[in-house]
């Protein structure tokens, strides 16, 4: 732009004969000093979006609705120790939001994370936990930034100690299975200030901890249930505003459940009365009281078997839209697909597609989220994976996404399934549907998660994972180890006397050699192959 206009103010005659020489003069001055800015930023590498605060990092891929109801005490309290940590230099500071399921710890951390601290000079960046996996993983998948994206675990807490701002960073749903000692490290580190949610209790970590109870307040019951339900309790029959106010007893203050209660209107065609009729028939034990609670309230027990397996999978997966591919896939039959419609779980907009709510979504998570739901899930997965030819791929790219989320799942409350072999048949066969995509990376990870193979799977697997490495081996010294591996393997196989997986053995390995560019070993190895097995070269 600038360049443009120089040029023009050179080239135009009328403006050079109507402006005079000092107009000019200092347009040339503002000219060189606009230069002089740019030149200086480029030079310290910053650009205009990097002076605007807050920069995310990293943002949740779950979206959040609603208002953050009766929780503007915590945000403050939130807030002003965030506030302090950051004018006291950097301090590093661990916030524990605490409390039961369903009270909005979630949504209390996303309130600060787009609302409260949107006018701080900070870095943010959001994780959530997944259980077993490995914050520093997350952080090096999640965040572009290049100080951080694909980098290792010292590399990033150096990063962190290196920001020019202290990064608030929201790590979520917490469990006993998050790795402790990473949290630990996070939270010592400088410029690093860690808010942790969740279901947990690692008061060792956590400088400041601040508990989350639910309502007792009965006019901020009223007011969630009036937001959600869109009426106001206030204004129905008297029959029926006594039991919107029983019901509110249910939710004992629980967001969650008071939202739930708005939500289950359709299975009761918008009578309260109903509702509560069917609440009133059944006792519920302190232990697992939401999920019972829930349960009855939108009819989850009077389902028939196929159709909780159905929802069960279909949370599993965790995405709104499904086309009918999705349901063939999990193994799901149609008759039932058209059940769930009628029953208010699933909605079809058209032809093909077919939606379930964030919320019902959540609901039947708090339900029938269990390890034996989710074996179901990978199980029907795996069956129609392992239809499709080795090298065909019938849409695996759309499909992917609901494979890793189910990792995710299994790393956030079922990991003893990793250690079980029809998940290590699985993961095989998930790798060997990466390769058709090509996502070398990707493949990588699923084959290390096959750690029990069967005699059958066994070569498969080793074949897969040396042939995957050699993606990435990029100096004379990674290349001859992997050759080793080859040759070690090579020693088993020929052990075995098995003509077919010595000749599959032979051609990857020539297959290896030219990945690698070893040209002449190739060559070598390919007469000898030819002359083995009767090809004619001149082919």
């Amino acid at each position: 732009m600038i360049n443009k206009l120089s040029s023009i103010m050179k080239s135009n005659e009328f403006i050079n004969s109507v402006l005079s020489g000092s107009v000019l003069l200092l347009i040339g001055i503002l000219l060189n000093r606009i230069n002089k800015v740019f030149e200086d930023r480029r030079n310290k590498g910053i650009t205009q979006s990097q002076e605007k605060y807050p920069i995310y990092l990293s943002k949740p891929k779950r979206l959040f609705s609603g208002k953050c109801f009766g929780r503007d005490k915590h945000l403050i309290e939130a807030y002003n120790q965030i506030h302090a940590a950051i004018k006291d230099g950097f301090i590093p500071k661990s916030i524990g939001i605490l409390g039961e399921e369903g009270v909005g710890k979630s949504l209390i951390c996303y309130s600060l994370f787009m609302g409260q601290l949107k006018k701080e000079k900070v870095y943010l960046g959001w994780i959530d936990s997944c259980g077993k996996n490995s914050i520093f993983d997350i952080i090096k998948k999640t965040i572009e930034d290049s100080r951080f994206h694909r980098k290792s675990k010292q590399e990033i807490l150096t990063a962190f100690e290196d920001l020019d701002k202290p990064c608030v960073l929201f790590v979520d749903e917490v469990n006993h299975y998050t790795p402790i000692d990473e949290l630990k490290e996070l939270a010592t580190c400088p410029n690093v200030i860690l808010i942790l949610s969740g279901i947990f209790r690692v008061p060792e970590i956590i400088d400041y901890p601040i508990e989350v109870s639910p309502f007792d307040d009965l006019k901020m019951r009223q007011d969630i249930f009036n937001y959600y339900s869109g009426v106001d309790c206030s204004l129905l029959m008297p029959r029926e505003r006594d039991s919107v106010e029983h019901l509110l007893k249910y939710t004992k203050g629980n967001p969650f459940l008071i939202r739930a209660i708005a939500e289950a209107r359709y299975h009761y065609n918008g009578r309260w009365s109903d509702m509560l009729e069917c609440l009133d028939i059944h006792r519920y034990s302190e232990t697992d009281y939401l999920k019972k609670v829930l349960e009855k309230l939108f009819k989850i027990d009077k389902l028939d078997r196929y159709e909780r397996d159905a929802l069960s999978k279909l949370s599993t997966i965790g995405y709104k839209g499904f086309v009918r591919a999705v349901f063939e896939i999990l193994d799901i039959p149609e008759v039932c697909v058209e059940s769930l419609c009628k029953t208010y779980w699933l909605n079809q907009n058209d032809q093909v597609l077919y939606y379930m709510t964030d919320f019902r979504r959540e609901v039947i998570v708090k339900v029938l989220t269990d390890k034996y739901n989710l074996r179901n899930a990978i199980e029907g997965l795996f069956r129609s994976l392992s239809r499709w030819g080795a090298h065909e791929d019938k849409g695996f790219r759309w499909l992917s996404p609901y494979v890793e989320k189910i990792l995710n799942q299994v790393n956030g409350y079922a990991v003893d399934l990793l250690d079980e072999e029809f998940f290590s048949e699985f993961s095989l066969e998930v790798a060997y549907k990466y390769e058709t995509i090509y996502n070398k990376e990707k493949q990588l990870e699923w084959i290390k998660l096959c750690k029990i193979c069967s005699k059958k799977s066994e070569y498969r697997k080793a074949f897969l994972e040396l042939r995957t490495e050699a993606f990435f081996v990029d100096t004379e010294a990674s290349f001859s180890e992997l050759k080793q591996r080859y040759l070690e393997l090579k020693k088993k196989i020929e052990a075995t006397n098995d003509t077919n997986q010595k000749k599959y053995f032979e051609e990857e390995y020539i297959f290896f050699l030219i990945g690698c560019k070893h040209y002449k070993d190739a060559i070598s190895l390919c007469q000898e192959y030819f002359k083995s097995y009767a090809f004619d070269l001149s082919n």
